[in-house]
């Protein structure tokens, strides 16, 4: 079997971290609209509310940091050379 190039294992990274925080954006939404679409107790926003939206939040941030590790550009080598 022969291993997969670097751009393909990047690329596989990304998606899996993306779809990780796409994991965390959905809890997030279904956390903080649970009362409206009928799976909440209809009490306000309770104390399960708030926990699933700070994991949701920290699953999302986590998935977008490991695939965008040094941010969109791609990194610190991307960056415009300055002028004189």
């Amino acid at each position: 079997m022969r291993p997969l190039a670097p751009d393909h294992a990047s690329s596989a990274t990304r998606v899996i971290a993306l779809t990780i925080a796409a994991g965390g954006g959905v809890l997030v939404l279904l956390s903080a609209l649970a009362d409206q679409i009928g799976i909440g107790d209809g009490e306000g926003f309770g104390w399960k509310q708030l926990i699933g939206v700070i994991v949701g939040l920290v699953v999302l941030l986590l998935g977008l940091a490991w695939g965008f590790p040094h941010g969109p550009s791609g990194g610190p080598d991307d960056l415009p050379e300055p002028s004189d």
